[in-house]
């Protein structure tokens, strides 16, 4: 998921989030489930991961004291991550929540309302981590490839991407929360929810537009690419022109006309050459050395020499 357009409070806060449960799924509860396997508990260590992760999964949300023990880790671990090391839970709650919840109306929320929002969120990412991990893909690249951390990345990016969408829901529903708690709304509350809704609107807006012009210009491409074929063509058809050639034929078969009309002057001078014939040493051009020359020069290619040839080069091998 694109997250160049979310603030950047936000992305850091995702990633300490999905850092926190990747390491919590792929590493601690495998040591739990390894120990188990080795216990003789289950059959295999699939077994005993897939069943140690559906009683995390279902302890955060049906038990709240297991709730409490995640959430206070998260906490922990947001202290040694980020430079609140001394941050108070409370604190750590708004940090967390403000970068859901609008900041017009986030003062407007009250503790147990707060309580409420972080416990949905936490409970979302537990339960869509556990789904994701039963996928046959990343539970075996989880448990057979330990040396391999290309799946932890994978889930961890499937986390963050699960929190930018919870973020984006809740920009767009919490005012029907908002009414759901009181009938009647202030106008400043009113105003500052309208506020919010704009610059939402507005961001996804500017996203929409610039899909738009980025499928403008690759139409624009495209034309401009069939413009060019279609132009083609057309050298084409001027350097098929000089097939008009064959026309200068006639021409040349007017030279070898002459040739017969030597041919028939041949016959007059052929009586001075019968005379001729008598001496003897005329008749050697009979004996011609022309074809053993051309004897000779296929006996230079002999079926001896060219299967060294081959050989040489690795053939028939």
């Amino acid at each position: 998921m694109n997250l160049a357009n979310y603030d950047r409070t936000f992305v850091s806060t995702a990633e300490i989030i999905a850092a926190f449960f990747t390491n919590v799924f792929v590493n601690k509860l495998y040591v739990i489930a390894l120990g188990e396997f080795r216990n003789d508990k289950h059959k295999s260590i699939t077994d005993a991961f897939k069943r140690v992760a559906s009683n995390y999964a279902q302890g955060a949300s049906r038990n709240y004291k297991h709730y409490k023990s995640v959430i206070n880790l998260l906490h922990a671990y947001y202290q040694d991550k980020t430079r609140y090391h001394a941050i108070v839970f409370s604190d750590f709650e708004d940090n967390i929540l403000r970068q859901f919840i609008p900041e017009e109306y986030f003062d407007d929320f009250t503790s147990k309302e707060k309580d409420k929002t972080l416990y949905d969120i936490i409970i979302k990412v537990i339960h869509n981590t556990y789904m994701e991990l039963l996928k046959p893909d990343m539970l075996a690249g989880i448990i057979d490839d330990r040396r391999d951390n290309t799946y932890a990345l994978i889930l961890k990016d499937k986390i963050i991407s699960l929190l930018a969408l919870q973020h984006e829901e809740y920009y767009a529903k919490f005012a029907t929360k908002i009414s759901e708690k009181s009938c009647t709304v202030s106008l400043e509350v009113a105003q500052k929810l309208k506020a919010a809704l704009v610059e939402e609107t507005k961001r996804r807006c500017e996203i929409e537009a610039e899909k738009d012009k980025a499928i403008g210009i690759i139409c624009q491409l495209v034309e401009k690419i069939k413009q060019l074929q279609g132009a083609v063509p057309t050298p084409v058809q001027k350097y098929d022109e000089p097939k008009v050639l064959p026309k200068s034929l006639p021409i040349e078969t007017k030279i070898p006309q002459k040739s017969p009309l030597e041919a028939k002057i041949m016959p007059k001078v052929s009586p001075v050459v019968q005379k001729i014939e008598k001496i003897p040493p005329l008749e050697e051009p009979r004996i011609s050395p022309d074809p053993p020359q051309r004897a000779s020069m296929y006996n230079l290619f002999d079926d001896a020499d060219i299967i060294d040839d081959a050989t040489d080069i690795g053939f028939g091998q």
